[in-house]
C-alpha cells in the first residue's frame, strides 16, 4: 500500500466551499457612497466609492436620467458591484461640475434602480 493512498484513505470528503451570498444584495437597485469624483478625457465621468446596500449594474439608472456606463474595481471591468465593493462608476454626464452637483443633491449618497 502506498504512502498517498494511506492519507486520502483515511481522509474524509473535502467539501468545496459555497459562495457567500451577501445578506442585502438585490437585483433591482443600489446605494453608492461617492468619496471622489473624477473626469476621464473621451470617457466621461467616474464616481469613485463604496457600494453601501444592494447591488449596482450596468444599465442601472438614477431617476434624474444619470445612467451607469460601467463599472471597474482595481483596474478590472465588470458588470455588477454588490455590497462592501469599493469601485469606480462611470456614468452617462461629460460634465464633471453636473457630476458634483448631481451627486450634493443625493447627500453624496446615490440610488440608482434598474432601467
Amino acid at each position: 500500500m502506498s504512502f498517498f493512498f494511506k492519507l486520502f484513505k483515511n481522509t474524509e470528503t473535502i467539501e468545496t466551499p459555497q459562495p457567500t451570498v451577501v445578506d442585502n444584495f438585490s437585483e433591482t437597485e443600489g446605494v453608492l457612497l461617492v468619496e471622489d469624483i473624477f473626469s476621464i478625457m473621451g470617457k466621461g465621468v467616474v464616481l469613485s466609492g463604496k457600494v453601501l446596500s444592494g447591488g449596482i449594474t450596468v444599465g442601472f439608472s438614477h431617476p434624474d436620467g444619470v445612467e451607469v456606463r460601467g463599472i471597474e474595481q482595481f483596474n478590472k471591468g465588470f458588470n455588477t458591484a454588490m455590497q462592501g465593493d469599493q469601485v469606480g462608476v462611470l456614468i452617462n454626464l461629460k460634465d464633471k461640475e453636473l457630476a458634483q452637483i448631481f451627486v450634493e443633491e443625493n447627500n453624496n449618497q446615490v440610488k440608482f434602480n434598474k432601467a
